[in-house]
């Protein structure tokens, strides 16, 4: 009786030089099951690397690494799914690396082929699986071809951090550059959207997903591959730091390619240099948008179980700080938050025959009960509102205030350094720095340190001497930085000077308000605002500012020594 047999091929990329070897791969072993009086099956699939799929006599995977799991690998997949369904009793296929390179999930399918009656017959080593006596041949080749997998892995990842070091770009580019001669380079259109996105997430408070959405869906842009943006994909470019001019490459390796399995590398072995010719944002922007991003709430992962016997919650899984996602669809979407517990507040509209009411209460009190916050802290959309106005009138008409922080500011910033001390320290680093240069250059002229050594400590020195030489750079001219924070300080009283209170939206409170605050003690309700102020919050000038912490301390001792002794005293 006639046995049917099929044939595996594959390729692991979809090169014209690798499809020139699934169809030698294919002629070949057709000549083989003719010679051998083998009945074809006409099952199978042709699967290629971008998703297509087509009906096949044979099962061909084209453009997929052997070394990655078969769970990648469509057509191996329905070729054990076919062989289960009686389709054929042998698979041919040209050697035991075409097969797979990983050896024990090639031995598991052998195995699970070997159950049901079916062989697989190895034309590299002629060697078939349902003879016992072929196994430990099959074995051994299968160990080769992972070995070989591992070494090419290795020198691949041991090429790519060499040319890294040489300033040559390893892997796909970012948004925003092209490759040119295996160097990166500025995409003047793409750079601009960059700068877009940070300038709708840092002046129109836009969030990630807004953003994304603007981008491909009014404006029609797509991503780096022709995609659809997504909140991700923006966010990515609002954290690269490529986009200041800091390369930074050999991040991570495969650490076992059979296994796919990808280590980190640690930060003092990855390659990080400056290229300013790579530069799209400003230092300031880029920070300002790091800064936005740690203020603004994100969803939270945490929930909670009844555990204890008196009934009450406790937290289980991995808890933040109670804050929700980023709105700006309701007036104070992300800007109210309980000072009870710290979670943000959630506005819920309530409805009636007669009129509309929108609230504002903790959320935590809300979904968890007293257990978490033991205060709804209820308030109505339309008292803050006026409230806030009042708040605005108060701080426009006493300029003094915002002057106070200006100067804080200031005086954090510029005052406490010596910056003329600082530059000659840092002139001074870079002295000996040249020398160790100087040094490591002697030593592997001597060969006293390997080139991969050299290589490596200078890629060190480089480093640190562009950091010192950009921070010289804006130490020598600080004055022009100070009036830049200045011209935007004047800027910052003029537009809150021109608001329209009639016409206040979540995004124009948010350039003035970093949070306000719904506290009850004492089962009183207290509000309390705080403030934005530049590219920064009166809470941070307070806290950078040894000095003013103690002056604060001082006079809320004094305001509690105060209240003491009229409690105990009377007025």
């Amino acid at each position: 009786m006639k046995r049917i047999a099929t044939y595996y091929a594959r390729c692991s990329t979809d090169k014209e030089e690798q499809k020139q070897s699934i169809d030698n791969q294919i002629s070949g072993l057709m000549k083989y099951a003719e010679d051998h009086d083998y009945i074809l099956s006409e099952s199978g699939v042709f699967s290629s690397r971008d998703g297509g799929n087509i009906p096949y006599k044979g099962y061909v995977d084209e453009g997929f690494s052997g070394a990655k799991s078969t769970k990648y690998r469509k057509a191996f997949l329905q070729m054990m799914k076919d062989a289960k369904a009686g389709f054929f009793d042998v698979i041919l296929t040209k050697s035991v690396s075409r097969f797979g390179r990983n050896v024990k999930e090639m031995l598991i399918h052998i195995d699970e082929l070997k159950k049901i009656g079916v062989g697989v017959w190895f034309e590299d080593i002629q060697s078939f699986s349902l003879n016992n006596a072929d196994m430990l041949k099959i074995q051994l080749f299968a160990t080769l071809a992972e070995a070989e997998s591992t070494s090419k892995s290795d020198s691949i990842q041991w090429a790519k951090k060499e040319a890294a070091k040489k300033g040559i770009w390893s892997g796909r580019e970012p948004y925003g550059y092209n490759i040119i001669k295996g160097k990166l380079v500025i995409n003047e259109y793409e750079a601009e959207v960059v700068r877009n996105i940070y300038k709708l997430y840092i002046n129109d408070l836009y969030g990630v997903n807004k953003i994304a959405k603007k981008l491909y869906v009014d404006d029609q842009i797509p991503t780096k591959r022709g995609g659809k943006w997504t909140g991700s994909h923006v966010a990515k470019i609002l954290k690269n730091e490529i986009y200041l001019g800091k390369v930074r490459q050999h991040r991570t390796r495969k650490s076992d390619i059979n296994s796919n399995l990808i280590e980190k590398i640690p930060i003092d072995k990855q390659i990080i240099y400056d290229d300013q010719l790579l530069r799209i944002i400003d230092d300031e922007i880029f920070f300002r948008a790091k800064a936005e991003m740690a203020s603004r709430p994100h969803i939270e992962s945490f929930t909670y179980n009844t555990k204890h016997d008196d009934g009450k919650k406790v937290r289980t899984g991995a808890e933040t700080n109670g804050r929700g996602r980023y709105s700006t669809s309701h007036l104070f979407s992300n800007l109210l938050c309980c000072g009870n517990c710290g979670g943000m507040m959630r506005k819920k509209v309530q409805k009636t025959t007669r009129q509309t009411h929108h609230y504002y209460y903790c959320r935590n009190h809300e979904q968890y009960g007293n257990s978490v916050c033991e205060y709804r802290n209820l308030v109505r959309e339309e008292e803050m509102l006026e409230w806030i106005k009042e708040e605005i009138k108060e701080r426009v008409n006493a300029p003094e205030i915002n002057d106070w922080y200006y100067t804080k500011l200031i005086e954090n910033r510029y005052q406490t350094v010596d910056f003329a001390k600082t530059i000659k320290e840092h002139t001074e680093r870079l002295t000996e720095l040249a020398e160790e240069k100087e040094t490591n250059f002697r030593l592997v002229v001597k060969k006293f340190i390997s080139d991969e050594e050299y290589n490596t400590r200078n890629q060190s020195i480089d480093s640190e001497m562009q950091k010192l030489q950009n921070e010289i750079k804006r130490l020598n001219f600080i004055d022009d930085e100070i009036y830049s924070l200045k011209l935007k300080f004047e800027d910052f009283n003029k537009e809150l000077n021109s608001l329209d209170l009639n016409d206040l939206s979540n995004v124009v409170l948010r350039k003035f308000l970093q949070r306000i605050t719904i506290t009850t003690y004492e089962d009183e309700t207290f509000r309390e605002i705080n403030w934005r102020f530049l590219d920064s919050d009166e809470d941070d000038i307070i806290n950078n500012n040894p000095t003013i912490k103690q002056e604060i301390y001082e006079e809320e001792m004094l305001y509690e020594e105060e209240i003491a002794f009229m409690e105990q005293y009377g007025e």
